[in-house]
């Protein structure tokens, strides 16, 4: 009798017969170690973890040949496009982590400022920077001023990607963004001081 042995990411195949011993960052019910051909198990993987599709849960089936999926929970990913035109970016970020996206100089920000790294990938999805048309800078209108602030001084153009810092008058204490910032014709919500 021929009896064929295949180590796989912690799961055995033997003639008819699918084995799993471990599931690293995740769990299948039912909650048994041998399968036989034609059986099917539900996989799950732990938060901030997906499986091969993409997916939080999946089924897979005990086949002749093996899982009919891959059994493998891997930690959840988002990258960021090269080249984009965003200013000081990670390359890559984590389930849950929140992206706050600006533009090099002389572009212009279409879309949210703000997206999160979902296992399904970016939500909302990213924006773009797109060049100012030549000889064209898009600007602001003069930046918010919020009671307790200290003066920041007023000049004629503010433009698209220009930052202001914000400081508060003495015995206040700064809540929210320590600056604002020039994004798409207007400005991004100022701090308070209390």
């Amino acid at each position: 009798m021929l009896m064929l042995e295949l180590h796989i990411n912690s799961v055995e195949l033997f003639a008819g017969i699918c084995k799993v011993s471990n599931l690293e960052n995740g769990n299948y019910v039912p909650n048994k170690t041998i399968f036989k051909v034609g059986e099917w198990l539900q996989y799950q993987c732990d938060d901030g973890y997906m499986t091969a599709q993409r997916n939080i849960v999946e089924e897979a089936e005990c086949l002749l040949s093996g899982w009919s999926a891959v059994l493998q929970c891997s930690e959840i990913k988002c990258s960021v496009p090269p080249s984009t035109g965003f200013d000081k970016l990670h390359p890559v970020y984590s389930n849950g982590q929140v992206g706050k996206f600006s533009c090099d100089e002389g572009m212009i920000l279409r879309g949210p400022a703000i997206s999160q790294c979902y296992y399904y990938g970016w939500d909302p999805p990213l924006p773009v920077c797109e060049a100012l048309a030549a000889g064209r800078r898009s600007k602001c209108p003069p930046p918010p001023q919020p009671d307790n602030t200290e003066d920041i001084g007023q000049k004629r153009d503010y433009f698209n990607g220009e930052k202001i810092q914000m400081k508060c008058k003495t015995g206040f204490k700064l809540h929210g963004p320590t600056s604002v910032l020039c994004q798409n014709d207007k400005w991004t919500s100022p701090p308070q001081c209390v």
